[in-house]
């Protein structure tokens, strides 16, 4: 059997996907977007189930960044409302970083960076964002 894996999900290995999914997501870029981002085919079920999958990683990336820059800052501002709207993962995340401390190298564990992410798990927004 010759198949092509441009024809079988890349998740759950389904013939004929009729979608592609960006690996790593796309969020995880600021705009604008490089046009050649890596994408896989995926079956519809499998892409949306992966949406959740992105959002709790862009989550996860932007708190370990910080936001010292613009393009950090940038990525941040993106992730927040889906971290206020979400319960389930503002929950989780408080739960991870209670079981879990991160901790952050030197440069980028400032102090601000630090209070940030505290701020962001208890509350859901940086520490002197309002």
């Amino acid at each position: 059997m010759n198949t092509n894996l441009a024809d079988i999900c890349a998740y759950c290995g389904a013939p004929s996907p009729e979608t592609r999914d960006h690996i790593p997501p796309r969020g995880v870029f600021p705009s604008p977007r490089p046009s050649d981002l890596i994408t896989v085919p995926s079956c519809r079920p499998c892409n949306q189930g992966v949406s959740a999958r992105d959002e709790r990683f862009l989550a996860y990336l932007s708190i370990q960044v910080g936001i010292d820059t613009p393009v950090t800052t940038r990525l941040w501002d993106q992730v927040l409302p889906g971290i206020r709207r979400n319960r389930r993962l503002h929950q989780h995340l408080r739960e991870e970083v209670a079981r879990y401390p991160l901790s952050l190298p030197p440069p980028l564990g400032t102090r601000s960076v630090k209070r940030a992410r505290e701020g962001t798990i208890r509350h859901g927004l940086p520490s002197g964002a309002r």
